[in-house]
């Protein structure tokens, strides 16, 4: 299981108890600080599962082995990144499982007031708003069906899940 832009790795204790001892959870992180902060959570976990924290672009993420699950929790840039998406893909084990959450815009003409708010508060952690009705829609052009499970804060944030097809997976 792979965590992208885990940030200080609140989620590897669940993930790594999910997997359980025979289990392998790798966290990627972009920024040094939160890397440190996962790794040093990661290391005080007792669940026998290995977990590990690499601190890279995921662009230049190269795991060694092929995940069957990737978590993306607000992880906006990287869904709007080619390449990121590419070595997604790449690091994929046919049906390997996506569960994305985030923060996406609602139709403007009704929704400005929430979309606005969500916006301003977006500002520090977005390099980029493009895509946000849809944030997963990279992984669709390239042909992963993306189905959003739950919404919820008047349809800003989405939980959506995703199964890599074989196809797209057995790529080298």
């Amino acid at each position: 299981m792979f965590d992208i832009a885990c940030g200080t790795g609140s989620a590897l204790p669940l993930q790594a108890q999910a997997v359980g001892a025979s289990g392998k959870v790798v966290g990627v992180e972009l920024s040094p600080e939160m890397a440190e902060q996962a790794a040093r959570r990661a290391a005080t976990l007792v669940t026998g599962a290995y977990v590990r924290v690499d601190c890279c672009a995921i662009e230049d993420f190269h795991p060694g082995e092929k995940a069957n699950a990737m978590l993306l929790s607000y992880a906006h840039d990287v869904l709007q990144s080619p390449a990121a998406i590419e070595r997604l893909l790449a690091a994929a084990q046919p049906g390997c499982r996506f569960v994305l959450l985030g923060l996406k815009t609602r139709p403007w003409l009704w929704g400005w007031p929430v979309n606005a708010f969500n916006l301003y508060r977006a500002r520090r952690y977005l390099t980029t708003y493009a895509n946000l009705d849809r944030p997963w829609a990279a992984l669709e052009e390239r042909r992963v069906e993306v189905n959003v499970v739950s919404t919820a804060l008047w349809g800003s944030a989405y939980v959506a899940v995703a199964t890599v097809p074989a196809a797209l997976a057995d790529r080298p």
